[in-house]
């Protein structure tokens, strides 16, 4: 700056001094304080800064830089050849010390850093700020309060669309950024997933094997009641569920350890009755050696009782009494009369020799 002073004397004759050469201490600004975080959501980011001493000059505006991390582990925050997305950003207000990006990813980190400028020029960079976007549920990302978090908005996958895990499931994650694995919990008695029974246990041979699976020759029925008794030692103390009632399939001709027949029906009256049990006055025996096959039934000669192909029975096994192997033989009749009275009555196998037949009976 160039100084030069005029006046007037007592007289009010012009005076004026010589010229002085003035240098101004003006300079660059200083390095502003490092960008911190304001608010922040799903797809947004605020950040603001404090300025440093201005020069003695008017700041004119700041830079920005705005670069994106990958989801990764580690990451070296100076590579640049790691960055997905950047930004340049420059505000011209002097009081413009803050900036919101928006259209961001969920649950991913950003950088940012800045630098002031005036007439002078720009002072050095801020070191990075380093931010994170909150998570979205459905993202892959567990974060914020998620208990997990599978890539979809899903329901009945194990983890819900607000990224709860749901009842009967468990979820884990191997890493922040790595999306949620859920597979069925077992052992709680709620049937989710691919499990086709839970019966509250790991043994296998009672309907319901330890892989979920219902067994062969057996049916399951899905309980599903809440609030009720259960041995389920995995089922919560605030959502009590019934196990699986596994029971042999009856009627379908295989006949189980725990069944005393199976005569492939579930009808009464033919040995095996419709529980798969021997009917009173029949014996039933197995097709095969194998325990594991159809019944034949037939009427239990020698008990008093015409079941079955029996056409008598008189409770001995006594030939020329009129009925042999619990048929009547040639040259007899045989009838069910009633003996005795009161508790004491029975029904008994009376047989006669008869007549006319043209047999000579002895």
């Amino acid at each position: 700056y160039i100084v030069r002073i005029s006046y007037q004397d007592r007289f009010l004759n012009p005076r004026t001094s010589a010229e002085v050469r003035c240098w101004t201490n003006f300079t660059q600004p200083a390095s502003p304080e490092m960008p911190t975080l304001i608010d922040r959501t799903t797809s947004t980011l605020q950040v603001g800064w404090l300025r440093n001493e201005t020069g003695g000059v008017r700041i004119s505006h700041y830079d920005l830089e705005f670069r994106e991390l990958p989801r990764i582990a580690s990451v070296n925050l100076n590579a640049w050849a790691l960055v997905l997305h950047s930004e340049d950003r420059t505000l011209m207000d002097q009081d413009s010390n803050e900036t919101v990006f928006v259209g961001l990813k969920s649950s991913t980190h950003f950088q940012t850093r800045t630098r002031a400028c005036n007439m002078l020029g720009c002072s050095n960079w801020t070191a990075w700020s380093q931010f994170r976007t909150l998570s979205a549920c459905g993202d892959g990302v567990v974060l914020d309060g998620e208990q997990c978090d599978d890539g979809s908005m899903n329901d009945g996958d194990g983890c819900s669309s607000a990224c709860v895990i749901e009842a009967g499931w468990i979820c884990s994650t191997v890493a922040a950024a790595d999306p949620s694995t859920c597979a069925p919990a077992g052992i709680d008695g709620i049937r989710v997933g691919d499990e086709e029974c839970d019966d509250c246990n790991n043994i296998a041979g009672d309907g319901c094997s330890p892989e979920r699976r219902i067994e062969d020759f057996w049916q399951c029925e899905h309980q599903g009641r809440l609030d009720a008794r259960t041995p389920c030692a995995g089922a919560l103390v605030s959502e009590s569920f019934t196990a699986d009632l596994c029971h042999v399939v009856c009627g379908d001709g295989f006949t189980h350890y725990s069944e005393g027949c199976d005569d492939g029906n579930v009808e009464d009256g033919d040995g095996c009755s419709k529980t798969c049990s021997v009917e009173i006055g029949y014996t039933c025996r197995f097709t095969s050696a194998a325990n594991l096959y159809s019944s034949e039934c037939d009427g239990l000669c020698g008990d008093g009782l015409i079941r079955g192909s029996e056409t008598c029975d008189d409770k001995n096994d006594v030939r020329g009494d009129g009925c042999s192997n619990c048929l009547v033989e040639m040259g007899w009749a045989c009838e069910r009369q009633q003996r005795g009275s009161g508790t004491e009555q029975e029904e008994v196998e009376v047989c006669r020799n008869t007549c006319l037949n043209g047999v000579i009976d002895p």
